[in-house]
């Protein structure tokens, strides 16, 4: 007999419309007279196709079945199809009450089964069943098999770490397998397993946002097109953070018409129920004695001392950082929205006074509460001394980046930048603040001492790990990694809480943290600083990193790039825009490339030095479609090849890594 919960790619619709598990099938597989009764199963999840194989062999050898199972990604026909060779039976638990059917046949001297569960919505089942019991089989596993062609073949990675590389495509897998653009749900914070762990929910203070990072450089528009139709809906949960997600991905894709349409209307409201329209009625805001605008009423989710930390207790209250950066995000994005497409009189039609959110984003609203030597605060009274898996204090820094870090010295640059008024030193100062910041999360939070509540948790390395690249640490960045790779993340690509402590009962399967390591490599591979909007190509992999490349990532502004690296060195760099595209100019930083940048492009193309040594101004759009950066020697290919793998490395997740503690 064999039991097994089926759920990575089936759906029933509740809690945000993701996928849940949706039940167990048992199979069960007669011997032949003669034969062990004793048999051995083997099975092996496809990433190239989503098609899981597999064979339950007697102990004597004898092959007693085959079998494959697969969820049809023609999504106008969402079933299990489960094919067995040999004198097989099958019975099917619902995991929920919902509107299922179930179907076998045989066929050509296979067991053909066929599952379906829908929403209320959707149509019943049994009409589901009904037309794919009419189809020809091959013709599905076909149109299934093309869907999964179509969407590797957007976009390329290859890493000189194995491991990394393999966690990337298994995510690229795992996220469209359970959220598919058909079922236009959001992908619950848990994945597609809430029916089955600890919190069976969406959750908002970082979770769901964290989860929608991969998105937006993958262009792979499966992934994030559920979450785009969700807020296009006119859900708001999740605030002005998972606003930013939906943002961002709109910016990457190059969609000026939904940003304009759906994105500049839903962040002036989300920045109104903040700081309200006007100085005479300022929202949460409140003037005090200072002459600055104050939070008086915020908290940093979940921010707790345990022991042997209760002694430092501090309850966050006035000017928490996890506010203050959604805040000065949402004000920056609707005045530079409101200017980018001329919407000065619609702005001040919907009540806003337009110089008042300015002069908060200027000097108005107290900034970041930070300390010298420990980095930003929680709030104005609460220093960050407890380990903490959030980096809520830390939104400033990543994801949001309102604050920016200089590589090459300089100024703050303009409305936009974000720093502190009469800041002695103010670019080198502000970066201090920010090195002192990550720091001092990493060294009270990722210490051995507190493992056991509130150890350094995936996604706490996934922040880490890209704050590291944003502040030009990509060794730290790496280390970040691999940790997270090889002390959580499971075999089976996954992560779990309590995965490692001895509580099997509390383990609990989770998602965010898998998909956010995915995240951080495209953020390795290639950044866009939204302030100065400065490209920076392979910004995470330094000296340690000598060989890799992507092909047809996005970056902002909806543009397609791709990069080799070789032996330290970038050979060349390639960026494309859609037809249409209005004329704009991109800066492109590129290690190394100081000077003798060679460009091949169509027509109307522009390359220029940048206004910093390894920086160059390409002009591109209107006429000029694509061009490629090289520095030197024109390369004799334009291709990005494969990086060898590390045969250690190979085949890391599966059973050929047992489960290891990590303390």
């Amino acid at each position: 007999m064999l039991r097994s919960l089926v759920g990575s790619e089936m759906c029933i619709r509740d809690r945000g419309g993701h996928r849940q598990a949706n039940g167990y099938f048992e199979l069960q597989v007669v011997p032949e007279s003669g034969t062990s009764s004793s048999y051995q199963v083997e099975l092996r999840q496809a990433v190239r196709n989503s098609l899981l194989t597999g064979n339950i062999t007697a102990s004597n050898g004898a092959r007693m079945s085959n079998l494959s199972i697969w969820v049809n990604a023609d999504l106008a026909l969402p079933v299990v199809v489960l094919q067995c060779t040999g004198e097989c039976s099958v019975a099917w638990f619902p995991a929920a009450k919902t509107d299922f059917e179930f179907k076998t046949w045989r066929s050509g001297g296979e067991l053909v089964v066929l599952a379906a569960i829908q929403a209320p919505s959707d149509p019943p089942a049994k009409d589901v069943i009904a037309a794919a019991a009419r189809s020809d089989l091959g013709l599905l596993l076909g149109n299934h098999t093309l869907w999964w062609d179509r969407y590797w073949h957007q976009s390329f990675v290859t890493l000189p770490s194995t491991t990394a590389q393999q966690l990337y495509y298994v995510q690229m897998h795992r996220f469209p397998a359970s959220d598919r653009v058909g079922l236009h749900g959001l992908m619950g914070a848990f994945g597609p397993t809430g029916e089955f762990n600890l919190w069976p929910d969406d959750v908002w203070d970082m979770n769901e946002q964290v989860m929608y990072w991969i998105g937006a450089a993958s262009n792979r528009p499966e992934i994030s097109s559920p979450m785009e139709k969700w807020f296009e809906a006119g859900n708001r949960n999740g605030g002005l953070w998972m606003a930013h997600n939906y943002i961002k991905q709109l910016r990457f894709e190059g969609d000026s018409q939904k940003l304009q349409a759906v994105g500049w209307s839903a962040i002036i409201e989300l920045v109104r129920g903040q700081v309200g329209s006007t100085q005479a009625s300022p929202g949460r805001l409140t003037l005090m004695s200072d002459r600055l605008y104050h939070v008086l009423d915020c908290s940093s989710p979940e921010y707790n001392c345990y022991p042997p930390y209760a002694s430092k207790m501090c309850t966050p209250s006035q000017d928490c950082n996890y506010d203050l950066a959604q805040i000065r995000w949402g004000l920056r994005t609707a005045l530079s929205l409101t200017a980018q497409f001329g919407l000065e009189t619609k702005l001040k039609a919907a009540g806003v006074d337009q110089s008042w959110w300015e002069s908060l984003l200027g000097s108005e609203l107290v900034w970041y509460p930070h300390d010298n030597g420990t980095g930003f605060r929680l709030d104005a009274h609460c220093r960050f001394e407890c380990p903490h898996r959030h980096f809520s204090h830390l939104l400033q820094i990543y994801d949001l980046e309102t604050v920016a870090f200089s590589d090459n010295g300089g100024a703050p640059r303009g409305l936009s930048a974000d720093f502190e008024p009469g800041l002695s030193d103010t670019r080198g100062a502000l970066n201090q603040i920010m090195l002192d910041s990550i720091d001092q999360w990493y060294r009270v939070t990722c210490n051995g001492s507190n493992w056991f509540n509130e150890e350094c948790r995936g996604f706490t390395q996934c922040a880490l790990a890209a704050m590291n690249v944003l502040v030009g640490r990509p060794a730290a960045a790496q280390g970040n990694l691999s940790r997270l790779i090889q002390s959580v993340i499971t075999p089976n690509g996954m992560y779990g809480e309590m995965v490692y402590q001895s509580h099997p009962d509390e383990f609990s399967p989770v998602s965010e943290s898998a998909y956010c390591g995915a995240a951080v490599l495209n953020t390795m591979l290639l950044h866009t600083d939204p302030q100065s909007r400065v490209l920076r190509i392979f910004p995470g992999f330094g000296p340690t990193w000598s060989d890799g490349g992507f092909y047809k990532l996005r970056a902002d502004g909806g543009l397609v790039v791709s990069a080799r690296r070789a032996s330290g060195t970038t050979q060349f760099v390639g960026v494309g825009v859609a037809s249409g595209t209005v004329v704009t100019t991109v800066l492109i930083q590129v290690s190394g490339w100081t000077e003798g940048v060679q460009m091949a492009s169509t027509e109307g193309c522009k390359l220029v030095p940048g206004g910093s040594p390894t920086r160059w101004s390409l002009t591109i759009g209107g006429s000029c479609l694509e061009a490629v950066l090289w520095i030197g020697t024109r390369p004799g290919t334009f291709e990005v090849l494969p990086v060898l793998t590390n045969e250690t490395e190979q085949n890391w997740f599966g059973y050929n890594r047992p489960m290891q503690p990590l303390h």
